[in-house]
């Protein structure tokens, strides 16, 4: 699969898809401890967001959960939980 664009033709080789990078970005995004500016211009590679970050729905923090809990990081899980509410 290729993508053209302006200036760069991105391939397959161009996604590195780290689930636990992009799970933890979005956890430091929904905390306010970065923003999507910031995870952008530290990545050296294209990002790949778990959901979409303009737009964090109950359920998208909800995965979120569920994917520190099975990680024994409930730590995170109850800070999400307040984010819901």
């Amino acid at each position: 699969m290729n993508f053209t664009g302006p200036s760069h033709e991105i391939t397959d080789g161009d996604f590195i898809y780290d689930e636990e990078k992009a799970m933890n970005e979005m956890f430091r995004y929904i905390t306010e401890e970065t923003t999507i500016e910031a995870i952008l211009e530290e990545s050296k590679y294209l990002v790949v967001f778990p959901f979409d970050p303009t737009s964090i729905t109950k359920e998208d923090i909800t995965d979120l959960e569920k994917y520190f809990a099975e990680r024994d990081e409930f730590e995170k899980c109850i800070i999400l939980r307040d984010y819901k509410k």
